[in-house]
């Protein structure tokens, strides 16, 4: 996949998505473009997982296993992490219904309050 910057950099990226029923793995690699890395290079790699209702437990769903972001510094704010969030949250929307639980969002990486 190739994303575009805001100043027009330009960037391939290898994206690869594992979806099972019990988990979701994004990998994200960058292959090539106007940063100077590595190709292979990490960007991501978020597994979320699934649990089922059993007995008196409701079941979860962890879309976030501690802390989600781009690894690379320089693709952080271009929405990149919203796209692939949005991939999670539509694997988690076509499991069955479970309780909800809140999500917290670091402010460190918000462009508003």
């Amino acid at each position: 996949m190739t994303i575009i910057g805001p100043a027009g950099q330009r960037h391939k990226i290898l994206l690869v998505i594992v979806k099972k029923h019990a988990d979701f793995t994004i990998n994200a690699t960058y292959e090539s473009g106007d940063l100077l890395v590595p190709q292979g290079t990490t960007i991501v790699n978020w597994t979320s997982y699934f649990e089922g209702p059993f007995g008196e437990d409701p079941g979860f769903v962890d879309i976030g296993a501690g802390n989600r972001y781009i690894e690379l510094v320089e693709l952080r704010g271009i929405g990149l992490g919203s796209f692939f969030m949005g991939l999670i949250a539509n694997w988690a929307n076509s499991l069955p219904e479970l309780p909800a639980a809140p999500i917290y969002l670091s402010m460190d990486d918000a462009k508003t309050s």
